[in-house]
């Protein structure tokens, strides 16, 4: 009966987790290098996507490289140029794969739904990725411009490039997983399982 109690109690922490690993933040677009880093200027660079799944945002980032000692701004936008959120991020910012990133409050985005990123501020900017992936939770569609002096600004133009012809990089941003109803359910099941099990255990 103990090994019993003791497998389940196993398989209830594996899947949990297993649970906190899927939840966990993952850039949008990762490579390994650049072929140039480029003279900022006021433009807002990033890029539009799609949500392949229902993700929550919750990092917006600029390329380190081009972060200096003023703050460089980052703004994520819907479709229609509704700025959803925005951040700063300074050099003492968090870095992670060449991009400085601050922390928000999670804004869900909805399968099928195009969205932009970009970034203002910055000293300099990125141009032809070496090795660059996407997050299988969205798709790269295209880069995504505006040009309005040192504020943020939706950036609905664009030069139609991708990621294999030198697409330009300011801003990225790092999602994670939404919660399927059925994973929340499974979790909740289980925590009094494992309180019966501990309390066996001390009784």
């Amino acid at each position: 009966m103990v090994s019993m109690k003791t497998s389940i109690t196993s398989i209830f922490l594996t899947f949990s987790l297993s649970f906190g690993i899927a939840q966990a933040d993952t850039p949008a677009i990762s490579f390994n290098s650049l072929a140039g880093n480029l003279s900022g200027s006021n433009w807002n660079l990033g890029f539009e996507f799609q949500a392949n799944s229902n993700v929550d945002v919750t990092k917006l980032g600029s390329l380190t490289a081009g972060v200096s000692s003023s703050p460089v701004e980052i703004g994520l936008w819907d479709s229609s140029g509704n700025l959803l959120a925005s951040a700063s991020v300074t050099k003492s910012s968090p870095v992670l794969n060449q991009f400085s990133y601050a922390a928000i409050t999670p804004v869900e985005l909805k399968a099928g739904s195009d969205y932009y990123v970009a970034s203002v501020g910055y000293t300099n900017y990125g141009a032809g990725a070496i090795g660059a992936t996407t997050a299988p939770q969205i798709t790269y569609i295209k880069d995504a411009w505006n040009y309005n002096g040192s504020s943020l600004a939706f950036p609905f133009k664009s030069n139609n490039f991708n990621l294999s012809n030198a697409g330009i990089f300011g801003a990225n941003l790092q999602i994670s997983a939404v919660p399927e109803a059925q994973e929340w359910a499974m979790m909740l099941l289980g925590l009094p399982l494992v309180g019966w099990v501990v309390r066996r255990k001390q009784s």
